[in-house]
């Protein structure tokens, strides 16, 4: 992503097609790059809005559930829960077909 933009993404692309049937709970940023990536997540759109107020890359956990709605476990039936871990780079340039070079 480019510094000091935000950018939204979807999760299908990074939980593959089955993601419309997760219930998405939670968005942790593991490394927040000193303190410059923020990310928030909207468990109804299944999007993820990032934003890197500085050159370098962060870390972000997404973590759902899978099979329902709520965890299941013991005599409670439920889903599993499954959790994807993004890098999020940041440069203060981005090619215009949003690869490196």
């Amino acid at each position: 992503i480019k510094a000091g933009e935000s950018k939204t993404l979807s999760l299908d692309k990074y939980f593959g097609d089955g993601s419309k049937n997760l219930t998405f709970t939670n968005l942790t940023v593991v490394d927040n790059n000193s303190g410059n990536l923020t990310a928030s997540l909207n468990k109804s759109n299944k999007t993820i809005t990032v934003k890197n107020n500085a050159r370098g890359a962060g870390r972000i956990r997404v973590t759902a559930i899978v099979g329902g709605t709520s965890l299941g476990g013991g005599s409670n039936m439920g889903g599993m829960e499954v959790t994807r871990e993004f890098e999020v780079v940041s440069r203060t340039k981005v090619a215009q077909n949003g690869g490196w070079l």
